[in-house]
């Protein structure tokens, strides 16, 4: 053998022809595809030779060898229907492969150079068909590419749409906002106007009640009279002129009652922002004083006919009764209404459902619970209910019968609890009495 034929390796480069002219055929296919697939340089002079010259074979074998990730290449690909079995052995490098190669280098000189290079042809053919499979997969990963490229230009003009609504929310918010100023002005505004006819209507009641003095006292110095006919008729036409005085009185604080009542409704649709009273029996205080004898006894409020006392509709009635006080047995209805909460949360429950009846109807609301430790009790009231908290040693029970007694017998009471004692205590004192389920079932609604 010559010089060429004996590497370092011991391994004659005839004896792996098949495998180099098989890393050729691929080379010269990978030229043709776009972007042409990476081989080693030294392997372009070879590339359209059909068969390799003797004198060439170390060259190549040199070259494949010197680039790792392309003989790797070449050894993923090859197949004994592509490569002979010395080529197969050089390209895999199964253990053992050097002494199996040097026991075939015996026979390597009787090999049929016409079957070799029919195989050769054979080896070359299937290498470009290889090529032609990886081709087709280069077309496919660029199809692939392309699909991509048009959902990364769908998902481009999808954020810029986001980007455009999320202007347009932003001038939204900015002309909500300013809506919402415009509404709590108007809010304000009307506050001042209801303030305005409250005062008037406290006016007009006060008119009415002088009128009606005046109207008793003539009435009755006119029983006694004993004076002549026309003096009689005089007094008879001033008290006539009296009484339709007080009609008209009359008349107009029942005007100013409906306009009252009217922007009470309109507020009630908006947010509140005018202080309340905090103190039960306060607006009773600030009553004019009527006329006639009043009875020291309180006295229930009387249900209209056909109302049955435990209805929705008795429960209505009894908190749209005009300078109603409305007196809440806190714990009883918080841990009804709420059980599975914590006992801040069910006070937190029950203030609120009684803000939200106080909003609606206008209702003086007191809300007592037990203890003066337990977090919270001094915290600030808020603006429609009065939460009250009762002193050290002292039980709610006994609050709710104390506010009873000490409210004005000329105020209406309503207490709700489900203690019967309690109940009976405050029913004596002539106080209505609503049961925690019931006022829970029209609170809620």
């Amino acid at each position: 053998m010559s010089a060429s034929d004996r590497p370092d390796d011991g391994i004659p480069d005839r004896l792996v022809s098949s495998a180099l002219e098989f890393a050729v055929g691929i080379a010269a296919a990978s030229v043709r595809i776009k972007p042409a697939l990476p081989f080693p340089a030294e392997l372009k002079p070879f590339l359209k030779f059909q068969k390799l010259p003797a004198k060439a074979l170390a060259d190549v074998r040199r070259a494949i060898e010197g680039d790792p990730v392309f003989f790797q290449r070449i050894a993923s690909v090859a197949s004994p229907e592509l490569v002979d079995e010395p080529g197969m052995l050089w390209l895999t490098r199964p253990e053992g492969w050097e002494r199996q190669l040097a026991d075939m280098a015996c026979d390597h000189a009787s090999v049929d150079v016409a079957s070799e290079l029919r195989r050769a042809e054979r080896r070359r053919e299937a290498a470009e068909q290889a090529a032609q499979r990886s081709l087709a997969e280069i077309a496919s990963l660029r199809a692939d590419i392309e699909r991509q490229g048009g959902e990364l230009h769908r998902l481009t003009a999808e954020v810029t749409e986001l980007r455009q609504l999320r202007t347009s929310l932003e001038a939204d918010l900015g002309s909500a906002r300013l809506e919402l100023r415009q509404a709590r002005d108007r809010i304000a505004a009307a506050s001042e106007r209801a303030e305005r006819f409250r005062l008037d209507a406290a006016d007009a009641e006060l008119r009415a009640a002088d009128a009606a003095r005046v109207r008793d006292d003539v009435l009755a110095q006119r029983a006694g009279w004993t004076a002549r006919r026309a003096s009689d008729e005089s007094i008879l036409a001033g008290a006539a002129q009296l009484a339709s005085d007080l009609d008209e009185q009359v008349a107009i604080a029942s005007q100013l009652a409906r306009v009252l009542g009217k922007l009470s409704d309109e507020l009630s649709a908006l947010e509140p922002v005018a202080r309340r009273t905090d103190v039960i029996g306060d607006r009773a205080a600030r009553r004019p004083v009527g006329t006639g004898h009043r009875s020291a006894v309180r006295r229930p409020i009387a249900l209209p006919g056909g109302v049955y006392g435990s209805s929705a509709a008795a429960s209505e009635f009894l908190v749209r009764t005009q300078n109603v006080a409305l007196l809440l047995d806190g714990y009883n209805v918080a841990k009804l209404g709420w059980p599975k909460l914590d006992l801040e949360q069910q006070r937190e429950r029950c203030v609120d459902v009684a803000e939200d009846v106080a909003r609606r109807y206008g209702t003086s609301i007191a809300v007592v619970f037990d203890g003066t430790l337990i977090p919270g009790a001094a915290a600030p009231g808020r603006r429609l209910v009065r939460v009250q908290f009762s002193a050290e040693g002292v039980s709610a029970d006994d609050v709710l019968r104390a506010e009873v007694a000490a409210l004005p017998a000329d105020v209406p009471v309503v207490v709700v609890t489900n203690d019967q004692a309690v109940a009976n205590d405050v029913r004596a004192h002539g106080a209505n009495t609503m049961s925690s389920d019931q006022w829970l079932e029209f609170a809620r609604r």
